[in-house]
């Protein structure tokens, strides 16, 4: 899940006014400033029900994040990893892209679209928007990682390997990247030896 501060806010916050002639009326920045208070509470419940594996619960609690900060990209983005966990993949695809209007450097909303569009059989799609997110960080270990079992998925082993070398200058104990190199490894070994046994 990707939680964010949502800023700072200047301090002339006005009180109340009260008029004989009618009812007290907030102004704007005090709505403004109780919104955004009622959204990071929302915000913190959504997580604590994810984290319990309680997604329509997050969801709706995400949805009333959006609703009063529509603005807010880290937000479409949770309600987008509810809705895939729920198996609604058309709409999570939707939220994601939403967040991607809001924050088109969210990283992580390129990822999730992959792996949605992984899970629809559209391997086209994945690879497409992971190399989105690798336009932006080239070093993402997920990024890479993800790809590259794509790739090597799809027997493109070498683009593959590239991908599990970039995850372990980052992070040098990713065994899952070592494990898949040494399949890599072996598989070209295999290949040289054919191509020896056929000159032969």
């Amino acid at each position: 899940m990707l939680e964010s501060e949502p800023g700072t806010f200047g301090n002339g916050t006005q009180p109340y006014t009260i008029s004989r002639k009618r009812k007290a009326e907030p102004d704007s920045t005090m709505v403004e400033m109780t919104n955004i208070s009622h959204a990071v509470a929302f915000l913190a419940k959504g997580n604590t029900y994810f984290s319990m594996g309680r997604f329509y619960a997050a969801k709706h609690y995400w949805e009333r994040v959006v609703k009063l900060q529509p603005s807010w990209a880290f937000a479409w983005y949770n309600l987008g990893l509810a809705l895939g966990h729920l198996g609604k993949r058309a709409k999570a695809l939707q939220m994601l892209q939403r967040a991607l209007k809001r924050d088109s450097a969210l990283i992580e909303a390129y990822v999730e679209r992959a792996l949605l569009y992984e899970e629809l059989g559209k391997p086209r799609k994945a690879k497409r928007e992971y190399t989105r997110a690798l336009r932006i960080a080239p070093v993402s270990p997920r990024a890479n990682y993800n790809l590259g079992s794509l790739l090597f998925d799809q027997g493109c082993y070498g683009e593959a390997a590239f991908c599990f070398r970039r995850v372990l200058r980052v992070d040098p104990t990713h065994a899952s990247s070592y494990d898949y190199l040494e399949l890599f490894r072996r598989r070209s070994k295999c290949a040289s030896l054919n191509q020896l046994g056929g000159t032969m």
